[in-house]
């Protein structure tokens, strides 16, 4: 059996070695019963929450990789449930993909083989249940010790601009019996007075009119540290940046006036994408922390900001608000200097906005110099006309053709090498029937493990005849081609599309166009913006036809 290993541990707080350690454990189990580890498909991710699949990229990967054909292992090893996740619903839909894909799963600390139906329905959800409540039981623990660190006037976690943290440890030198190491007592905060002296000048100017672009402008200009500087520098193109955004939240932050009230509110995690949302608790829970000698700002500037805010709650959004997400090319457009995204700016009640750099727009010309605009109707104009011109050249038209008859031709070609596998492990699963069928009859050796064996063997040689089979079929179906009649009939209909259909034909860019970028450059001494973006040829392969089974055979 070829194998893949997955691999993970939650957090920071965690060991790193703890990939190690269940790495080795699974390469154990498989050098015990003679099967071999693909050293190219072996997976982590660490410092990752098991409470969703959301930002998992080592686990985004390996099911990635079993979704290819021909299949590129025959099983994934894990350690142990809670690993591969803690939410029982997610584990269950990796599992049931996994074995869709004639992948099976064995978790090797519980003994546990997703190719049993036992285990599928009794066992799995049994661990998953268990896995779940550790979690929320561990989830309850960790907010209790939160708590207490408030309590005694630490930080329960997470960092503040504006303040210092400091850890401290037991000054006897007392061992933690966990860690081995000297006991930690918690983080005290304090002021830092540099930062501390940029929030006041914020909320100062703020409260005395100016707008969060000018300020995040004016302080990025100046070159001032923002927050998350080297968070920013990870994932960001250009130079770390202040953000409006970010200074509407700090300045409606209570921490700046010395409340530190913590556990206010709760987080929702939507289940299929991850992405959270907050609701406040009852104020029973809350843990009230006010400590004076924290303050930064004096009353009279916050009450001027919140005064500010509570009127601005009051004007409403822009006209184009509400009503953005119509608009044609609106998610579609990045900056080439920055890569940041083009969106509309300025001039909330003009039916013909312009369209900027968002990073210009909001952050100013030291983080993106790009300040090039045009108008939604000219570029609209402009990309569609350029796009159908492009699109029913005789030319585009015959490359269309031919590279989804290759991609047809290339998916055929692999059947062929995963019918070879197959009957691999057809005459590999015979054989060992036979061994285990010869122990039985001699009476020499006979034993439950020995039963179950036999029965794993036997329906692993019906579940690889059956897919065997299923692509023989494929093979000997006749070969289907796609006619240039079929995609110049589907050019037709995109472009009835873009003459008539607005939701329709914005749909349409997005699923046949993988982004447009927008590039300023000097022509005949005139500012203009190029317009460039590359074809996504899977989806326009899969509206040809291309990625239709070949069972049918023929033309399209």
């Amino acid at each position: 059996m070829r194998c893949a290993i997955y691999s993970r541990y939650s957090s920071d707080l965690q060991n790193e070695r703890s990939i190690d350690d269940q790495v080795r454990n699974c390469r154990q189990y498989a050098h015990s019963t003679g099967w071999s580890v693909l050293e190219d498909h072996v997976y982590e991710d660490r410092a990752v929450s098991g409470a969703s699949t959301v930002g998992r990229q080592g686990l985004q990967q390996l099911l990635q990789a079993a979704n290819t054909r021909p299949k590129p292992f025959d099983y994934v090893l894990v350690d142990d449930t809670s690993r591969l996740s803690r939410d029982q619903m997610d584990q269950q839909n990796i599992i049931r993909e996994l074995v869709y894909l004639g992948i099976h799963m064995y978790f090797v600390s519980q003994g546990i083989d997703s190719r049993h139906e036992q285990a599928i329905h009794v066992m799995l959800p049994v661990h998953g249940i268990a896995d779940s409540l550790y979690r929320l039981e561990l989830g309850k623990k960790t907010l209790r010790g939160m708590a207490g660190q408030v309590l005694k006037g630490f930080n329960p976690g997470g960092k503040t601009y504006g303040y210092a943290y400091t850890r401290l440890y037991d000054p006897n030198g007392e061992i933690d019996r966990k860690t081995g190491h000297v006991r930690f007592l918690g983080t005290r905060i304090s002021i830092n007075a540099e930062q501390a002296a940029v929030m006041a000048e914020i909320f100062k100017r703020f409260s005395a009119g100016w707008s969060l672009k000018e300020l995040a402008k004016d302080l990025n200009q100046r070159g001032v540290r923002p927050p998350g500087h080297d968070t920013q520098r990870r994932i960001l193109k250009v130079r770390p940046s202040w953000c409006p955004n970010a200074l509407r939240f700090m300045l409606q932050n209570r921490k700046y006036i010395g409340d530190w009230t913590w556990n206010k509110t709760r987080s929702m995690s939507n289940p299929r994408t991850g992405k959270r949302r907050y609701e406040e608790r009852p104020r029973e829970e809350w843990v009230n922390a006010i400590y004076p000698d924290l303050r930064i700002v004096g009353d009279s500037d916050w009450e001027k900001v919140a005064e500010r805010f509570q009127a601005n709650k009051h004007k409403g959004k822009r006209t184009y608000g509400g009503v953005q997400n119509t608009y044609l090319l609106s998610g579609l457009l990045h900056c080439a200097v920055c890569g940041a995204r083009y969106v509309l700016v300025g001039g909330g009640t003009n039916p013909d906005p312009l369209y900027g750099c968002s990073l210009n727009w909001n952050r100013g010309r030291t983080v993106c110099p790009n300040s090039a605009r045009v108008r939604k109707s000219e570029l609209e104009s402009a990309v569609i006309g350029d796009l159908k011109k492009r699109l029913f050249r005789k030319s585009v038209l015959k490359e269309i053709v031919s590279c989804a008859n290759e991609k047809l031709s290339s998916a055929r070609s692999t059947h062929a090498t995963e019918i070879a596998h197959l009957e691999g492990d057809i005459a590999e699963c015979k054989r060992a029937i036979k061994n285990l069928m010869m122990a039985v009859e001699s009476g020499e050796v006979f034993s439950r493990s020995i039963q179950d064996r036999l029965c794993e063997k036997e329906t692993e040689l019906r579940e690889t005849e059956t897919r065997l089979a299923l692509l023989q079929r494929a093979v000997q179906a006749p070969k289907m081609v796609i006619a240039d009649e079929f995609v110049e009939s589907w050019l037709l209909r995109l472009n009835k599309v873009f003459e008539r259909d607005q939701v329709g034909a914005k749909a349409a860019l997005r699923t046949y166009l993988t982004s447009i970028e927008l590039e300023p450059i000097q022509e005949d001494g005139r500012r203009l913006l190029r317009a460039s973006s590359r074809p996504n040829l899977v989806a326009i392969f899969d509206a040809c036809g291309a990625s239709k089974g070949i069972n049918s055979g023929g033309r399209i």
